[in-house]
């Protein structure tokens, strides 16, 4: 997350009560990074929904993306859904997935849309389109 182009962002860690030294590494990017960077822990472990509500009540910015600890993502990712969404005016947007199992990239077995494809989607007009849609948070930009 650290290399993304998008230099006005907060990113707001939450360790879920790992049993890993995962909440040790967190703090000490923290340290690295104090104006970008917030470190959470939970108590005990809540699973990722808790921890993305609990991220919600901490944020300040006007979006919020979600992201888990086993994602990757390009360094262009935030920035070109930001542009996308004040371009558009739009209240989601999104990116695509690439897939990978170990080093193969099994993307085939998911659904997969044109990356440079323009939709603009309004749910109650097109409610057909969210059965075909990734049912993931995290590939999206929320407003």
């Amino acid at each position: 997350m650290m290399n993304q182009t998008l230099r006005d962002i907060e990113i707001i860690t939450i360790d879920d009560h790992s049993s890993d030294r995962s909440y040790d590494k967190l703090n000490f990017l923290q340290k690295r990074y104090p104006r970008k960077i917030i470190v959470l822990r939970n108590h005990r472990n809540e699973g990722a929904g808790y921890s993305r509500n609990r991220g919600m009540e901490v944020a300040s910015g006007d979006y919020i993306g979600f992201l888990d600890g086993d994602d990757t993502v390009n360094s262009t990712m935030y920035e070109n859904l930001v542009s996308a969404s004040l371009k558009e005016d739009a209240d989601i947007s999104r990116s695509n997935r690439k897939i990978m199992f170990h080093q193969w990239d099994v993307s085939f077995l998911g659904r997969k849309s044109n990356y440079e494809e323009r939709k603009i989607i309004i749910p109650k007009e097109n409610l057909s389109y969210l059965h075909t849609e990734f049912p993931c948070v995290t590939n999206k930009l929320f407003r």
